[in-house]
């Protein structure tokens, strides 16, 4: 009974169940007999419905080859391609074999002819037999086949087990999806009465497509092999036993234990076709694709008789999907093929490595070498269980475990990486250590880390202080010198300080230390040393140039009361306007002072407090906050405009200065910008800012304001104070710069009378004047009796009028006065001939002086913001030609003609290559020129038209809403005078109108590189300017001199000189009270001209167009260029000295 539970379990998966009596009668072939009534056996052959095939059923002989005992009965299959004739006894237990075989009468239902394989068949038990149907298939005759190759068989269980594991191979390569539970031997690969259920109709379907794949596939073989051997009697049953034989090794790929499988020699790539896309394959003798194959059933209950309903097969919500065939079986469908897994039937487990008989996923130590795989670092290698080092190679092989270089024979700590030494013998490895020798000092304060009888070596020489007799190595031996530890100088000037102060300078005169009283509470004796010139060439470095260093004594003296260090810079110095650094140096070690470093750039002088003494060293730094002098008339307001900018090389300046400015002390006191009349302080924190320098210099600007009043005619000082934190070894360099320290910067502002202006410095020319500009002194116009003289051209919305210098004469001309928006006007002379271009809104207008008359041009009908004469190459000015600025996004070149016409030379239109229009243009060359644009922020460019093509590129940023630009070539009046070249140096000055700046920009080599970029420089904006257009001209040092007057405030004027480097020399703003009420022009035109030294102005002059002044009509305001104006030792503007 034991046998028989047994046996039903196991075929139950498969066959149902198995023959009583331990299946006795199925292994000795003979057959249990039983009389009346017998069973009728129900089912059939199926590749497709095999209809008039023969059948007989046997008796299973576990003895026999083929497994055929008795014959128990024979029949066939009908029309309807069911069993009929084929009975088993009633009560019969025993397993059979069924056999269908085809003759020339069987019809395959699928194709309508006879079917491609002639033999099939099954193996179920008598169970199975009473209670289903039973259908022989090529899926069970292959599985069959296989494990037939495996007999014969001991008993019904092995043959169980290996009918069970054949099916399984075959479904898991010639499944085509089949789910790896089905049982072949029970399923129906017809549709039922019982297959009511959607899964249970998906059973049928993916088993059926099983068959028609495998089929499909037979066929492919067996027609590739007659197409290589025409005469061969090969058919697709030699096929299915060929693959039988094939699978048997556990592999489809021609080949099994015994060699090459002969009948598939001929095929060329197994893997290939049994790798088909099942899209691509018929059933066989239809065209139908095995994809199809549920059109297939469907159709065929008709035949078979059988009613059920279909629908969902039929609208596809039954469906299966057929999927690739494949060579090698896995069992488990784990992805692993059976011939390379250690566990093929356990989708779980792949590999055992220790052969226990457990699957590695579940074995918590794989490779059994006792260690738990979680704490093993080679969990699949017996004799390794630790890699310290993580190289690979286990420490049992490892000859340095910790790979730290050393071997593990050599090395103290060998599973430690970052030790290998171990002085003091502590058990603490010497990296780790914080005293090597045990010695009670520190290694970092230790000169001999790793000596326990030495710390300290002060000269350096390698002999520790308690062995050296010259601690300091400057050849005095310990015992006869005052400093034996101090070999950087001698003593060179000394004072006692008591109780009540005192002061002590040092022997340079640059340096001067004040005591207060208490700062000491005994009487010292003070001293400065002088280091030697070695010390002071060691401490010197390009990084860090060194201004001054003193040896302060006695060295280490503390003081109850800050003592101020004042320092004065030498004429020496390489870096006169950069921020000092103050650094305390003690023992090598550098710190920042106790108070803030103030240093003022124009007194030349830094200040700070010390509260103990060392060495002082004082560095430039490489960059400098850059601070005006402002001056403001009484009652106004002093602005004082500063910006962190860098003072020297780039670089350098990413090796050494990476700071952090700060106006935080802490998080609740601030160091305040600070406003000082005399030594109160009148102002007190204005902003808290940041500014982080990291590498990349990042420049800041800042201003403090106050207001000039009675108390403070003397003037006022202001002070820009930051926190500076340098980081530790920057760039490798080391040391160079303290932890910490506080700067500041200080600057005076100067409080001024306001400059009275009285005629005849006025020129009233009737109302409504708002800009100038100059005409060439060929200008002739009747009312000045035809005599060539300089001429100001000065225009309103209302009125163009031209007006000698002096104002004796002038000449207004006949305008359209509907035209509200007149810009300004260019006067261009062609041999005798003059003409007057003027710009607006409406666009050009050409007028000749003497008739007054003005005639629009055709093709400079847009808004025109700008015209400036042509130059040539060397930057003379051409009179007869201008180029003219449109908001259409033209440039045009117009030439005045000598018989009074004009033409429109060339253009380029701006917008095709920028994208923007530009509000001004000024030539630099015959065929390149420099353009500004008007948006936020605004950009000027540069372009080249000598070429083919027009291009531009971008140079940078000029602020916001920028409305004029002018230039002028750098000449020097003589070759001596300076190095500027006339030719190739030209500055420029551009106006940002809502910035309210200046802009100062230099190009070098404006003609070698016109073609490509000439090289350029922007220098620092002039800040406090609100103007629409800037006026320029070179003075005879070639210097740029600007002149421009502050839009509606004509009471404040700017003059400013630059070098060709872009370096501020001078700058003069000036109030004028009698004309502080009156307005300028807030467009594009200028308001402001210069003129050149003459006899009634010596030192040259400004004149201003201006609108409604006190008392007086509009007019042209002339400013004498005084002494007064410009301060002491004033710079000339135009001659080569200046005349008081």
């Amino acid at each position: 009974m034991i046998r028989r539970f047994i046996c039903i379990v196991l075929l139950g998966l498969f066959l149902g169940g198995c023959s009583g009596d331990g299946g006795s009668s199925a292994s000795t072939g003979v057959t249990l007999t039983q009389p009346d009534p017998t069973s009728p056996v129900s089912g059939g052959g199926v590749k497709g419905p095999l209809v008039n095939a023969n059948a007989i059923l046997y008796l299973v002989d576990l003895t026999a080859t083929d497994l055929k005992g008795a014959q128990i009965s024979s029949g066939s299959t009908n029309e309807s391609a069911a069993l009929q004739g084929i009975t088993i006894p009633a009560g019969a237990l025993d397993t059979f074999l069924l056999e269908i075989t085809a003759d020339s009468n069987t019809t395959d239902l699928n194709s309508g002819v006879a079917p491609i394989l002639t033999v099939y068949r099954t193996v179920v038990n008598a169970e199975a037999i009473r209670t289903g149907r039973v259908f022989a298939t090529p899926i069970t005759t292959l599985a069959l086949a296989l494990a037939q190759q495996s007999g014969p068989y001991a008993s019904l269980e092995d043959l169980n087990i290996a009918l069970r594991l054949s099916a399984q191979q075959v479904i898991s390569t010639l499944g085509f999806g089949l789910d790896a539970s089905t049982d072949p031997f029970t399923s129906n690969p017809l549709l039922t009465a019982a297959d009511t259920t959607d899964e249970q109709q998906a059973r049928v379907l993916a088993y059926r497509l099983a068959i028609e794949g495998l089929a499909a596939i037979l066929d492919l073989l067996a027609t590739e092999i007659l197409a290589v051997d025409p005469t061969s009697a090969i058919t697709v049953d030699d096929v299915l036993a060929a693959i039988s034989e094939d699978l048997s090794d556990g592999a489809i790929d021609g080949m099994s234990a015994g060699g090459a499988v002969a009948t598939l020699v001929a095929v060329t790539d197994i893997n290939a076709v049994v790798g088909t896309d099942p899209a691509l394959l018929m059933i066989p003798g239809t065209t139908t694709p095995i994809t199809r194959v549920a059109d297939i059933i469907v159709s065929e209950t008709g035949t078979t008789g059988v009613t059920v309903a279909t629908a969902n097969i039929t609208s596809g919500s039954v469906a299966v999907v057929a999927r690739p065939a494949k060579s090698l079986p896995d069992i488990d469908g784990d992805g692993v093929p059976d011939n390379a897994d250690a566990f093929p039937s356990d989708a779980n487990e792949t590999l055992d490595t220790d052969s226990d008989g457990i699957g590695n996923n579940a074995d918590d130590d794989d490779d059994g070498d006792g260690v738990a795989d979680g704490d093993d670092a080679f969990p699949l290698q017996r004799d390794e269980s630790l890699d310290t080092d993580g190289d690979g190679i286990g420490n049992n092989s490892d000859d340095d475990d910790d790979g730290d270089g050393t071997l593990d024979s050599a090395d103290a700590l060998p599973l430690v990486a970052t030790e290998t030494v171990d002085t003091d013998g502590d058990g603490i490895g010497n990296n780790a250590d914080t005293d090597d020798d045990g010695d009670g000092v520190d290694d970092v304060s230790d000169s001999f880390p790793l000596d326990a009888a030495e710390q300290l070596d002060t000269d350096g020489d390698g002999l520790g202080n308690n062995s050296d007799t010259d601690d300091d190595g400057d050849g005095v031996a310990d015992a006869d010198d005052n400093l034996p530890l101090d070999a950087q100088g001698s003593v060179a000037s000394s004072a006692t300080i008591g109780p009540d102060g005192g002061t002590l300078t040092s022997p340079d005169g640059l340096m001067t230390l004040s005591f207060p009283a208490n700062a000491v509470s005994v009487n010292t004796i003070i001293t400065i040393g002088s280091p030697t010139d070695a010390v002071r060439a060691a401490a010197d470095s390009e990084e860090r140039p060194l201004d001054g260093l003193y040896l302060l004594g006695p060295q280490g003296q503390q003081f109850a009361e800050p003592v101020t260090m004042t320092w004065t810079l030498p004429t020496s110095s390489t870096r006169p306007n950069t921020v000092k650094h103050v650094v305390s140096r003690s023992n090598g070690i550098e710190e920042g002072v106790l108070g803030r470093v103030i240093t003022n750039p124009f007194l030349g002088t830094v200040k700070t407090t010390i509260n103990h003494f060392s060495e002082i060293l004082i560095f430039s730094g490489t960059y400098k906050i850059v601070i005006n002098n402002p001056g403001a008339r009484k009652g106004g307001l002093l602005l004082w405009e500063y910006s962190l900018v860098d003072g020297g090389d780039a670089e350098e300046l990413k090796k050494r200065d990476r700071i952090i400015f700060s106006e935080k002390i802490s998080d609740t006191e601030l160091l305040p910008v600070e406003v000082i009349s005399g030594s109160e302080f009148i102002s007190g924190e204005q902003h808290v800012d940041s500014i982080i320098i990291n590498g990349a210099f990042d420049e800041r600007n800042g201003s403090i304001s106050a207001v000039c009043d009675d108390a403070s005619v003397d003037g006022l000082t202001a002070r820009i104070g930051f926190d500076v934190y340098w980081t530790e070894n920057i760039s490798g360099i080391g040391g160079l710069l303290p932890q910490d320290g506080l700067i500041r910067v200080e600057a005076n502002g100067t409080c001024r009378e306001t400059i009275e202006i009285t005629e005849p410095q006025f020129i009233s020319i009737g109302n409504d004047v708002e800009r100038i500009t100059e005409a060439p002194e060929r200008i002739v116009i009747d009312e000045c009796s035809f005599q060539q003289q300089r001429f100001h051209v000065v225009v309103s919305n209302t009125q163009t009028r031209i007006v000698n210098n002096t104002g004796s004469c002038s000449r207004v001309l006949n305008f359209n006065g509907s035209d509200r928006s007149i810009f300004g006007a260019q006067a261009l002379v062609a041999d005798t001939t003059s003409r007057l271009f003027v710009y607006g809104e409406s666009g050009v207008f050409i007028t000749e002086p003497i008739d007054g008359v003005f005639g629009e041009l055709s093709d400079f009908t847009s808004t025109t913001t700008d015209i400036q004469f042509a130059v040539n190459d060397d930057g003379s000015e051409i009179s007869n030609q201008a180029y003219a600025t449109n908001n259409a996004g033209g440039v045009k070149l117009r030439t005045l003609n000598a018989d009074g016409s004009n033409t429109n030379v060339s253009a380029f239109n701006v917008i095709g290559l920028i994208g923007k229009t530009l509000i001004g243009f000024f030539p630099a060359t015959s065929k390149t020129g420099f353009g500004i644009t008007s948006e936020t922020p605004s950009k000027m460019y540069h372009f080249n038209f000598g070429g083919e093509t027009v291009t531009a590129t971008e140079l940078g940023s000029v602020g916001d809403t920028a409305l004029g630009i002018s230039c002028a070539r750098l000449a020097c009046e003589t070759e001596t005078s300076c190095s500027i070249s006339n030719t190739e140096t030209l500055g420029c000055a551009v106006s940002a109108f809502d910035s309210e700046e200046i802009h100062p920009v230099f190009f070098s080599d404006v003609v070698t590189n016109a073609a490509s970029t000439p090289t350029f420089n922007f220098s620092a904006p002039i800040p406090g300017i609100k103007t629409a257009a800037p006026y320029t001209k070179s003075n005879a040092n070639g210097q740029l001199v600007i002149a421009t007057v502050n839009d509606n405030e004509i009471g404040k004027v700017l003059l400013t000189i630059r070098d060709a480097s872009g370096t501020e020399v001078q700058t003069a703003e000036f109030f004028l009270t009698a004309f502080e009420g009156t307005t300028g022009f807030a467009g594009t035109g200028s308001s402001i001209v210069m003129m050149e030294p003459s006899a009634e102005y010596p030192n040259g002059a400004v004149r201003i167009g201006v609108k409604n002044p006190v008392g007086t009509n509009d007019g042209i305001l002339t400013i004498p260029v005084t002494e007064a104006l410009l301060g002491s030792s004033p710079v000339p503007f135009f001659g080569p000295t200046f005349t008081n």
